[in-house]
């Protein structure tokens, strides 16, 4: 069991009955709307809520529809849930123990292997060929390559401590810790990175409930709240899909020297890896793609401390092989479990 300090407890998702929970209350909707609505007792709402399992058949589904409609009980419901919203619930309504093994087949040094499997390796090739700033990440954000470009636009060395630091080889972690040269660079951040947290988010629905994700969020809320930053409110707003309506923002602004660089994340490219015959897991490539043909000048020249065509690992600054969530002892034993 993970568990979480007192201070950030309100933090965690434990199971999916918190998670409606949540939602129904932004929305201003008692446990006795939604009974009545559904044509149960309140005290079936409630165990539901509390332990996210019900004896009623197709509590979930009927919940969910409920928090789809635009009016309950003939009152106005603020942000009804959208179909691709009421889908990601269904799909974490569906729990599933082979998540844990699948994301506990995530090491940092596979990938930097010489028997990495031909796909990652190819995967690897292709992020040496880039021009513009990129990275392979996982399904749980970790961060397990970047090219020089990468390191050559915030401005960090490859000799530098922070590149020692777990959060640095992490996509949102390396935006809530202090100090950050990732996080210094962006222009305006509050107006970007709700839209980060709530596509990680929406990404990692199929993994919220295990062991390696709940450490990691634990690891999040804790930063965010020892370095005075906001990660906790907005995860709490991307869990209960309200984020999206007060900020929808793809494109950002880098400070790049005296140069102010227009730029977003293409879309994700998924690759999957076998690591065995039974077994495949997700690979992320991201890609940061200039807007405007100014900043594509400047990202097609990122000189810096990082040679061109270098490729930096994760595995290489992680010396005692704790970076990633899988590596965390208590994530270890759960895992080391139900492998």
């Amino acid at each position: 069991m993970i568990a979480f300090p007192l201070h950030l407890a309100a933090h965690d998702i434990s199971h999916l009955g918190i998670l409606f929970r949540r939602i129904r209350a932004t929305r201003t909707l008692s446990q006795s709307d939604i009974a009545r609505s559904l044509g149960v007792t309140n005290s079936t709402i409630s165990k539901f809520e509390s332990t996210g399992r019900s004896r009623r058949a197709q509590i979930i589904e009927r919940y969910i529809r409920a928090l789809q409609s635009p009016y309950l009980n003939g009152n106005q419901v603020p942000c009804p849930l959208d179909n691709d919203e009421a889908t990601l619930l269904l799909q974490l309504s569906v729990e599933s123990q082979s998540s844990i093994v699948q994301l506990g087949n995530y090491d940092f040094e596979l990938i930097a292997s010489p028997y990495s499997p031909l796909a990652l390796k190819a995967l690897v090739q292709r992020l040496r060929q880039l021009r513009w700033p990129a990275y392979i990440s996982d399904g749980l954000g970790f961060v397990h390559a970047v090219n020089s470009p990468l390191l050559n636009l915030y401005g960090i060395e490859p000799s530098s401590l922070l590149l020692r630091r777990w959060e640095s080889w992490h996509m949102l972690a390396t935006l809530f810790m202090k100090p950050s040269p990732v996080r210094a660079a962006y222009i305006s951040p509050d107006n970007y990175f709700p839209s980060l947290i709530a596509a990680f988010f929406r990404s990692a629905v199929p993994y919220l409930f295990t062991p390696q994700m709940r450490a990691l969020l634990r690891e999040l809320h804790h930063l965010s709240h020892l370095n005075g930053l906001h990660f906790s409110k907005w995860w709490y707003s991307a869990s209960c899909f309200i984020l999206q309506c007060e900020q929808n923002q793809s494109a950002c602004i880098l400070r790049h020297g005296a140069r102010y660089l227009h730029t977003s994340i293409m879309e994700l490219e998924c690759h999957w890896v076998h690591i065995d015959a039974t077994m495949s897991v997700p690979y992320y490539l991201g890609i940061l793609q200039p807007l405007g043909a100014e900043t594509q000048v400047v990202f097609d020249h990122l000189s810096g401390l990082a040679a061109p065509g270098e490729i930096f690992f994760a595995a290489e600054f992680d010396a005692d092989h704790s970076y990633h969530a899988n590596c965390w002892p208590e994530v270890a034993r759960v895992v080391q479990l139900e492998s």
